[in-house]
């Protein structure tokens, strides 16, 4: 019988965080995000939408002047590294200093976060939220998803392979990508990425015929992750979703629910820990 494996600090694949020293002591966590918004999009919670802006505060409840703020996509990072530190919030007040945020376990001996009844409440909150955001994601979820001509819709195929698409965050990255290049095509209302379609189909659906007509100018024959780009109108008949199995489907939740907790969890520190440990920065 193979023994149990013992519970292990465990360290971000990639970490999207930065942390921020020389904040405006009246500052808030709307114009922190604000700012820092323009380096690329922010984290949100799952469950309030609200991006994931820590402010720390002292034991009389009196902001510090740090605090830290999550990007959805590394690059992101990146830009608020090279254009951020440095940089004022408000002319005049001072400059920032940003860094990425290190993390590292606190002591010898690593200590399992233990879920109370709230963490679990929490939990399942956000795993619902999941839920819910991905059936309005869903292909054909909302009505007029075929407008009886198939001309506002174009199918791109090679888009991706499933196997790239490991964790919620690999799916809102591609269909970041892909918006960001669409929308310059023109308006767009919708983008679906068929998640486990094996030819990598993403759908999307423009506001006008003659934008979708574009795109398919534009994008066939492009190359896109080092795949050739397959484009055109949605035949008005396949469904390109593949319905991924039970298990899968909750064990891929169950993965989302940890993720989503580890993303959660504060520290007096002044960092965000990902991690289910007492943990520090370096």
């Amino acid at each position: 019988r193979k023994n149990k494996s013992k519970p292990r600090w465990k360290k971000s694949k990639i970490n999207t965080y930065v942390y921020i020293q020389g904040l405006p002591l009246d500052t808030d966590v709307e114009e922190v995000a604000e700012f820092f918004s323009k380096y690329g999009v922010l984290r949100t919670d799952e469950v309030t939408g609200k991006p994931l802006v820590k402010l720390y505060r002292d034991d009389a409840g009196g902001l510090k002047g740090d605090g830290r703020v999550g990007f959805l996509k590394k690059p992101s990072l990146d830009l608020a590294l090279q254009l951020g530190n440095g940089s004022s919030m408000r002319e005049g007040e001072g400059t920032l200093t940003v860094t990425e945020a290190v993390f590292q376990q606190k002591g010898g001996q690593f200590v399992a976060k233990q879920e109370d009844d709230e963490a679990k409440k929490k939990r399942a909150m956000r795993v619902a939220a999941q839920k819910k955001r991905e059936r309005k994601l869903d292909w054909g979820a909302d009505e007029g998803v075929d407008d009886g001509r198939g001309l506002r819709i174009v199918i791109m195929l090679h888009m991706f392979s499933p196997s790239d698409l490991h964790t919620n965050e690999d799916k809102q990255q591609l269909q970041f990508e892909i918006e960001t290049e669409v929308c310059k095509i023109g308006e767009i209302e919708k983008v679906t990425v068929f998640e486990n379609n094996p030819e990598g189909a993403v759908a999307v659906k423009f506001k006008e015929a003659k934008s979708a007509e574009k795109c398919i100018t534009t994008m066939k024959g492009r190359f896109f992750g080092g795949k050739e780009i397959e484009c055109d109108f949605w035949d008005g008949v396949t469904n390109h979703q593949v319905k991924e199995s039970a298990d899968k489907e909750d064990a891929r939740l169950d993965s989302f629910g940890d993720w989503c907790d580890n993303q959660s969890s504060d520290s007096d520190t002044g960092i965000n820990y990902d991690y289910d440990s007492d943990e520090g920065p370096d």
